[in-house]
């Protein structure tokens, strides 16, 4: 649109822009409806596809490294924002994907790890802000990692390691 204004691009471009726009846009629609937790757009994933949490080791798995550092805490699996009070200081949040009622317990905890996301989604933009290491999409991680066990996040390799006992 900035670019019409200019002058830079006739009315006929804008109009071919803004219907590819509109169809890409129904097609995210689309696929939202026939299955809104898979649906994520490309930008909001990143360029890691999110695909099932599979490893050769079962105590580590790799994802998309969204905020850099280390840390380690005992893991919280969250699956709704109804159970946020269950989180300590220190704990790595595990979640499918957190919201912006969700920001409040960034303040508590010293890791992250969602199931989807990428650079640009919230649980990402929100662990940078708060300065806590954090990696998305890893599918079914909620599933593979249980409350209470000690776990390593490492925001700069991507990679979530089991270390030991809670």
């Amino acid at each position: 649109m900035e670019n019409f204004f200019a002058g830079q691009i006739n009315r006929d471009e804008l109009t071919r822009a803004i219907s590819a726009r509109r169809a890409e846009w129904r097609v995210y629609e689309r696929e939202f409806v026939e299955s809104p937790t898979a649906s994520y757009p490309a930008f909001l994933r990143g360029d890691t596809p999110t695909a099932k949490a599979v490893t050769t080791n079962v105590n580590e798995w790799r994802g998309r490294a969204t905020s850099p550092g280390i840390a380690r805490g005992i893991a919280r699996v969250i699956r709704s924002a109804d159970d946020l009070a269950r989180v300590q200081r220190g704990d790595i949040l595990i979640a499918p994907a957190t919201d912006p009622g969700w920001t409040p317990v960034f303040a508590r905890i010293a890791g992250l790890v969602v199931e989807r996301g990428g650079l640009l989604s919230h649980s990402s933009v929100i662990a940078r802000e708060y300065r806590v290491p954090a990696v998305a999409a890893i599918a079914g991680i909620v599933n593979e990692i249980r409350e209470g066990e000690m776990i390593e996040v490492d925001g700069n390799a991507g990679t979530v390691k089991r270390v030991g006992a809670g």
